[in-house]
């Protein structure tokens, strides 16, 4: 396949305003409410076409699994029903209860900020308040 047939077999989504390359991709009609606008478009910062395409193909194949992300997030699984709940438990404890016991051993004598900066970064592993 000579590169002639393969530019016309996969769109590059780019164009050039001035001599600037963009990169232009309508939002599929199911992810629209998603989005501000129905079509994303954004510069490639460069006036090279070869690397425009690259970068083209880069920025489609990102948009291509982001919107596959949100289309199985926002829809079921075609067998969920059929999902067996888990019946045991672990022993383990909870990360809010390592947290607090952390705390209460470690935490003696200690400013308010070593209790803050403990809470923040237990806040990046789970949203405090949940176990």
């Amino acid at each position: 396949m000579n590169k002639q047939s393969h530019r016309n077999t996969h769109p590059t989504f780019n164009y050039r305003k001035g001599r600037v390359f963009y990169f232009r991709r309508k939002i599929p009609s199911d992810l629209r409410c998603h989005y501000k606008r129905p079509v994303f478009v954004q510069s490639l910062r460069t006036t090279s076409r070869s690397s425009a395409q690259k970068a083209a193909t880069i920025l489609s194949t990102r948009l291509d699994e982001q919107w596959l992300m949100l289309r199985i997030k926002h829809n079921q699984s075609p067998a969920s029903q059929l999902l067996v709940e888990a019946e045991h438990k672990s022993g383990l404890p909870l990360i809010s209860e390592i947290l607090e016991r952390y705390l209460e051993t470690r935490g003696h004598g200690k400013a308010e900020l070593f209790f803050v900066h403990a809470k923040r970064n237990i806040g990046f592993v789970i949203p405090l308040g949940i176990g």
